[in-house]
């Protein structure tokens, strides 16, 4: 079973809680717009979560990681997509790691 981040688990705080006209919290699939958007709380949870589960992550460091990759890594082409944010935090995530002197290090 992989881990499950929580709210309590992100590095960063300042995500919004609402979601932007049109939007529904509670549909993140393909019932939802399609649209990513890496500043709701929600949405960056799920695909989160998403990876984690199709990756069978098993801590928080890794679950850590994918926020990170979200927040700075992921390039602007699938920022506001969520199958590519998938497609391209899946493909790419081994290449990348947390240096230890980085704050969101300590989990």
């Amino acid at each position: 079973m992989s881990y499950i981040y929580t709210v309590s688990d992100l590095f960063y705080k300042d995500y919004s809680i609402k979601a932007v006209l049109g939007d529904n919290p509670h549909i993140t699939d393909k019932r939802d717009s399609g649209k990513f958007n890496r500043f709701e709380r929600y949405e960056v949870l799920d695909l989160i979560n998403a990876v984690a589960r199709h990756q069978n992550f098993t801590t928080k460091k890794q679950s850590r990681l994918i926020e990170l990759l979200i927040r700075v890594d992921l390039p602007t082409q699938f920022a506001y997509d969520r199958a590519g944010a998938l497609s391209w935090l899946v493909f790419n995530y081994k290449d990348f790691h947390i240096v230890p002197e980085h704050p969101a290090a300590k989990v």
